[in-house]
């Protein structure tokens, strides 16, 4: 019978290690409410902010959208996957979870917000979906990261501090999309598209 879980619900519960939300049919309609619906820019969650020891992460099939800082500073999580039915990925939703190791985003998220993984300084694999479009501050102070599979065929929009400048750090694109992402790398003026040229000496082509 619940009908809305308000912003900032379960912060700070330092001793909660599981939740299960897949028995809640109706997920994407009762959580993140919005303290506002005038401006979605400030649509915020902010759940489970500081869960230390919040381990088993699985997110229902029928939400699309991370929203604000839902995850950060949940210091358990080790493994993150977006599932294909997300396609948005928040500010700041994963920051700060210090021990995540390795990410997989799904195909079908098309947009990944500032800080979305900010200060993940244990991240070292990340697996970078087929159809993103946009990814914007996302792995800043992502200190230890070392590999990037970058799967969309067409480069994405990113900007110039999107990824560490690691020099450990390998960043994989489709072979066929080689050239593009290099040619990207020559500062095409007037695209975001363009900031690839920051990155042009760690891409390498992959058969993915």
């Amino acid at each position: 019978s619940i009908t809305e879980i308000n912003s900032l619900a379960f912060n700070n519960c330092p001793l909660l290690s599981r939740v299960d939300i897949q028995d809640l049919s109706s997920w994407c309609k009762i959580t993140f409410k919005d303290y506002t619906k005038s401006n979605p820019l400030y649509n915020k969650a902010e759940l489970f902010v500081n869960g230390e020891k919040l381990i088993n992460l699985i997110i229902p099939s029928d939400i699309q959208i991370l929203k604000f800082a839902t995850f950060s500073g949940c210091q358990s999580i080790t493994n993150i996957i977006i599932p294909n039915n997300v396609v948005e990925i928040g500010q700041n939703t994963f920051s700060n979870c210090d021990n995540l190791t390795t990410l997989s985003i799904g195909n079908n998220v098309e947009s990944i917000q500032s800080s979305a993984f900010r200060s993940c300084n244990s991240l070292q694999d990340v697996i970078i979906g087929e159809n993103v479009k946009k990814i914007s501050s996302t792995f800043v102070d992502c200190t230890h990261l070392k590999t990037v599979y970058c799967k969309p065929i067409i480069p994405p929009a990113i900007c110039r501090d999107s990824f560490p400048f690691n020099a450990e750090i390998t960043m994989y694109v489709p072979r066929n999309s080689y050239y593009l992402y290099t040619q990207y790398s020559q500062s095409v003026i007037g695209t975001q598209q363009a900031n690839w040229c920051e990155y042009n000496s760690y891409i390498e082509p992959f058969d993915f």
